[in-house]
């Protein structure tokens, strides 16, 4: 089962980043501690947890751009799981915080 959460625990914060580094910066031959960005603190975040193994396979980050525009960064799911409807479960949940935040729009590059 899956469920999804905001990382709390400082071990749940470093399973998110190492995910985020692990899909989208070290394949690309970046170095570690690229995956965290300056305004982390500013931004809403989210993680899916597969109940069954206690893995963290998906991450997702929001940020305030405008009062009425969000932008979704981050998105990385496990390659392990991907096409089970992470990326959806990640989108769905940030897209519930923009409407209570009154965004009107969310961008999300790709």
């Amino acid at each position: 089962m899956l469920t999804i959460k905001i990382p709390t625990t400082s071990k749940e914060w470093e399973q998110y980043y190492n995910l985020r580094f692990t899909v989208l910066r070290e394949p690309w031959g970046q170095l570690k501690g690229s995956e965290i960005l300056t305004d982390e603190d500013q931004a809403d975040h989210a993680m899916v947890i597969d109940s069954e193994t206690d893995k963290i396979v998906g991450v997702a980050r929001m940020q305030t751009n405008t009062p009425i525009q969000g932008q979704v960064r981050c998105v990385a799911v496990s390659p392990e799981v991907q096409g089970r409807g992470v990326g959806k479960l990640l989108m769905s949940y940030l897209e519930n915080i923009a409407l209570e935040k009154g965004f009107k729009e969310i961008v999300l590059d790709a």
